[in-house]
């Protein structure tokens, strides 16, 4: 979660620049060996710098990429001034036409071009360092084309400017971002028009580097925003107060528009933003400079709405409660949310100073909020108490009458009016069954409400066929033991099996703790109770102190080997010791569980805790005593314990 803070920016102005074009003249055939020469000229505009009121000028060491189908060559030029003649001498490039890309290559960046279609990828730097007066040399992307009969190659400006001057000492780093996640740097794509003048530009995914589990590796990303850095050398290490610097973006449609922030000091990690960022939807051009003036971080109660509301819709289940987490420039705050009026909408309090929220559904075992408490790393992660059930981005304390937030269903949310937000009356909870008909399980039978039960019917089934039940929360639901037709049944996490063929009606209890497969026209009140054959030997668990928890109190036996079934255990004398009947069947091992006071089903989904794979033992040693309620990250954090006699 990212902690922002108060913000303050000068209005927006929006400046046009000149027209950005290099005329490379002299575009000559090459044959192996030959030195290749271009002729760039600037056309009076302001082309190269891309900077008011300056002529474009060449230093010596500028560099361009000429590109054709195959491949492209690096062009370098020792002039200085308004002429420059580029040479590559290294490599043939031949071709019936050329895309070519200021500034040339570099790192890892490489640049591949279709001059067939006047395409080419290249690469905005997400990272830029900070140059006053100008941007840095591979900030500003310029992309151009020619025939090989032509006389000449227009540059055509892929990126906006963002001018800017900082009014605070110390600021290292401004990260300019969008507000919903649209692109702006990294590897682009760069179509022309049939006239050169510039179609589109497309950013792509980028390889980032990253760290999983201690391995370096690299992913590929959207990058959301662009980072200038001041740092030059340790005698240069923040933006000098009062001086131009410009930040290079991909144009782009910012449809909650875009966002700045400071670092100071060098951490780049603490971001604060600046005032004000836009909201709304805003587009930047290309060959444009915006004015952004003078950028100040100020800590100050910023003019918010006094309340914020949610309605929570399909996340007001399981008797779940809700909290709204702030926080601002006056630090952080958690903030019960009620509702008095029982209209399904819920209000918060906006506590001095907080600019941030994000909405919180909450595990009703836990009534003080509280982030989950976990133990291990990556796949070995395991949550001890899980106290957010879920939450909402990261949101800003919105400053208009546009103050609930609106759960519209478990992937989607939006800001709404609270008169809006009274109307919309949401995605009601809804039950399908996928199955083994698709072999990816992607394709649903609906369900219909049907009194205390979600149900289909006349649903025809091939012997063997596989099904689970499955909520539009994205839970799924199977089997807890054997499968019988016209038999109630406990919901688990085994696939259902049909057992013969044939057309049958499906019920899955509202609760969504039974089913039945019923013969066509026959309902629950027609089905028998399933009781799972069992012998007269029983197995004991003795769990440890530590699972007797507020919200995990109940325990099962999942038995396999032959096939697998879950067993209920049970204290009737109330002596702390657990038992339950072995299941009939051959089976010969056990895993004891935790279970949740919240799922009161048979299954996997159910289980909090869990011992280690055990083998049933064949003597009197029946009796499993857990010692260690966790394990640890050599056993997959699952319990241990011993085998003693009852």
């Amino acid at each position: 979660m990212r902690k922002f803070y108060s913000f303050i920016i000068a209005a927006l102005a929006v400046i046009a620049a000149a027209s950005c074009n290099k005329e490379l003249q002299d575009v000559p055939q090459q044959s192996e060996g030959e030195v290749m020469t271009f002729t760039a000229y600037t056309d009076g505009a302001d082309t190269k710098t891309v900077l008011e009121g300056k002529l474009s000028k060449w230093v010596s060491g500028d560099a361009i990429t000429v590109l054709n189908s195959r491949g492209g060559c690096e062009f370098t030029t020792t002039d200085e001034g308004a002429r420059a003649t580029f040479i590559n001498t290294a490599s043939p490039l031949m071709g019936d036409g050329f895309m070519a890309v200021y500034p040339a290559e570099y790192a890892d960046h490489k640049y591949v071009a279709d001059p067939a279609e006047k395409t080419v990828k290249a690469h905005i730097p997400t990272w830029q360092q900070a140059v006053a007066g100008t941007y840095s040399s591979t900030a500003a992307v310029a992309v151009a084309y020619t025939e090989k009969e032509e006389a000449s190659l227009q540059f055509k400006n892929a990126v906006a400017l963002l001018k800017f001057r900082v009014k605070n000492d110390n600021v290292s780093h401004v990260t300019f971002f969008s507000n919903a996640g649209e692109a702006i740097s990294g590897d682009v794509e760069v179509v022309l028009n049939e006239d050169n003048t510039l179609k589109s530009v497309t950013c792509l995914e980028t390889p980032v580097p990253v760290n999983v589990d201690g391995v370096e590796t690299t992913e590929n990303q959207f990058m959301t925003y662009t980072e200038l850095y001041a740092y030059q050398d340790d005698e240069h290490l923040f933006f000098t107060v009062g001086e131009d610097y410009y930040i290079a973006v991909a144009p782009q449609t910012f449809s909650q528009g875009y966002g700045i922030e400071f670092s100071f000091d060098g951490n780049k990690d603490a971001k604060f933003k600046v005032k004000e960022y836009t909201k709304g939807s805003v587009t930047l051009q290309a060959n444009v400079i915006y004015d952004l003036g003078e950028l100040e971080y100020e800590v100050e109660v910023p003019e918010t709405v006094s309340t914020v509301y949610m309605k929570p819709c399909v996340w007001d289940v399981d008797e779940a409660w809700f909290s709204a987490h702030f926080w601002g420039a006056s630090g952080e705050a958690d903030v019960r949310m009620t509702d008095a009026d029982n209209d399904g909408i819920w209000e918060a309090a906006v506590p001095e100073g907080m600019t941030d929220v994000l909405f919180c559904r909450m595990n009703p075992e836990y009534q003080e909020f509280g982030w989950d408490v976990k133990e291990g790393e990556g796949e070995e992660e395991v949550v001890l108490e899980d106290h957010v059930w879920n939450q909402s981005a990261d949101l800003i304390v919105p400053a208009d009458d546009v103050n609930c937030y609106v759960i519209k269903d478990w992937e989607s949310a939006e800001w709404m009016t609270l008169d809006a937000a009274a109307d919309y009356e949401g995605v009601a909870f809804a039950m399908e069954i996928r199955g083994s008909w698709d072999v990816a399980w992607s394709v649903p039978v609906a369900l219909e409400e049907d009194g205390d039960y979600y149900s289909v019917k006349g649903q025809s089934f091939a012997a063997g066929t596989e099904f689970k039940f499955v909520s539009s929360r994205g839970d799924w639901y199977g089997v807890s033991g054997s499968v019988a037709v016209d038999t109630e049944l406990m919901v688990g996490g085994s696939n259902i099996y049909v057992p013969e063929s044939g057309t049958y009606d499906l019920y899955i209890t509202k609760t969504l703790d039974k089913f039945y497969i019923m013969t066509a026209g026959k309902t629950p009140a027609d089905a028998e109770i399933f009781v799972p054959d069992v012998s007269d030997a029983k197995l004991y668990l003795q769990p440890h102190s530590n699972w007797f928890e507020a919200d995990a109190s109940w325990f099962a036996a999942y038995f396999f080997g032959a096939g697998d079934i879950w067993q209920k255990m049970t204290d009737d004398d109330n002596d702390g010791i657990y038992e339950c009947n072995i299941p009939e069947g051959g089976y010969t091992q056990v895993i004891f569980c935790q279970m949740r006071n919240d799922n009161q089903t048979l299954s996997w989904g159910a289980k909090k805790n869990q011992t280690v794979d055990l083998t049933i033992p064949a003597d009197n040693n029946v009796l499993f005593v857990v010692e260690t309620p966790w394990g640890d990250e050599s056993n997959g954090w699952k319990a241990t314990g011993r085998w003693s006699a009852l």
